[in-house]
C-alpha cells in the first residue's frame, strides 16, 4: 500500500480509509482461475456496441486462459468456434459456419471483411428504401387521397368495407353458453 494512504505526505491529501478500500478493492477481488474462465467463455456473446476485433480479443484472452492445458492448435480450435458462436450478427455467424475457416485468425479477418460488405449492402438497402418512399410522397395527389380516408371526409361506399369496424366475434358468459 503506497505510503500516501498510511501517513500523512507533504503535498498529499490527508489519508482516508475511502482511499484504503479504492486501493485494496483490486487486489482482494477474486482472481480469474481456469475453470471461471472456462465458464466465462462458454457464454461469451458479442456485446451490442463492441466491434468484431474487439470481441476477437477478448475471446482470445479468455480463450488462452481457459484452455492453457491444451495444445496451440486446440487452443485455435476453440477460440474460433466460440468466436463464430458468439457473434451477434446471425447473418455472419451463418456465413462463417458455411465457409468454415481454418484458424482464429481466418475467421477473424473474414468475420470483418463481411461485415464490410454486409454494412454497405444494408446503407445501400435502407437509402433505396428512403428514395422509394420519397418517391411515392412526391407523387401527386398519394398525400391528398391518404389523408382524406384517414380524416374521414372522403365518401367510401357502404358495401365496400372500407370504414368498418374491423369482424368482432360477440362473446358469450360462460353462464349464458349453458342455459338451456
Amino acid at each position: 500500500m503506497p505510503a500516501n494512504l498510511r501517513t500523512q505526505v507533504a503535498g498529499h491529501p490527508t489519508p482516508t480509509v475511502a482511499g484504503v478500500f479504492d486501493c485494496l478493492t483490486p487486489r482482494m477481488e477474486p482472481k480469474r482461475n481456469q475453470r471461471t474462465a472456462r465458464t466465462d467463455f462458454k457464454n461469451f456473446f458479442q456485446k451490442t456496441n463492441e466491434g468484431m476485433k474487439e470481441f476477437s480479443r477478448r475471446v482470445r484472452a479468455v480463450g488462452e486462459i481457459t484452455n492453457a492445458h491444451m495444445a496451440a492448435n486446440v487452443r485455435d480450435d476453440m477460440c474460433q468456434e466460440q468466436f463464430i458462436e458468439g457473434l451477434a450478427d446471425l447473418e455472419i455467424q451463418e456465413m462463417l459456419l458455411r465457409e468454415d475457416p481454418q484458424t482464429f485468425y481466418d475467421a477473424v479477418t473474414r468475420a470483418v471483411a463481411l461485415q464490410a460488405i454486409l454494412t454497405g449492402t444494408r446503407a445501400r438497402k435502407k437509402n433505396a428504401a428512403v428514395r422509394q418512399m420519397g418517391e411515392y410522397n412526391d407523387m401527386p395527389g398519394a398525400r391528398a387521397t391518404v389523408s382524406t380516408v384517414a380524416a374521414g371526409s372522403m365518401d367510401i361506399p357502404q358495401n365496400s368495407g372500407l370504414g368498418q369496424p374491423p369482424y368482432q366475434p360477440r362473446r358469450v358468459s360462460h353462464q349464458a353458453r349453458w342455459k338451456i
